[in-house]
């Protein structure tokens, strides 16, 4: 004879899912010394090695790019480090550029999502 109600009979469990750190990225740089967005902040970057972040202007020109955001002082602070670059002093003007920031999401169980997240940031390098 079966029970076809509940009989008194439960089970619970606990499961805990680590998941990797979400990328935040601030859209507005501000290099003006005063302590607030004087380079592109990258919130939870640093979760995942091997990441490469490159940021062009409206022509579509490479204007900076790097590996490993962050790990030795390398962000984006409004100057210019692409291949064209005739003066790496010279501040990039104001205006609207675009990011790409690519890195690896691993579950942690062997599988491995390569990601990317892209979009518009604001300079604003006034002197």
């Amino acid at each position: 004879m079966g029970c076809n109600r509940r009989c008194g009979n439960e089970t619970s469990y606990t499961q805990t899912i680590h998941l990797s750190c979400p990328v935040e990225i601030f859209n507005a740089v501000t290099p003006n010394g005063d302590g607030m967005n004087d380079e592109l902040i990258l919130k939870g970057i640093n979760c995942y090695p091997g990441n490469v972040v490159e940021v062009y202007n409206r022509w579509g020109v490479l204007v900076y790019e790097t590996k490993d955001y962050n790990s030795q002082g390398n962000t984006f602070k409004g100057y210019s480090e692409g291949r064209v670059t005739v003066s790496k002093q010279s501040k990039l003007p104001s205006g609207t550029y675009y990011y790409v920031v690519k890195y690896t999401f691993d579950l942690g169980n062997g599988i491995q999502y390569p990601t990317e997240q892209a979009g518009y940031l604001h300079l604003e390098n006034n002197e």
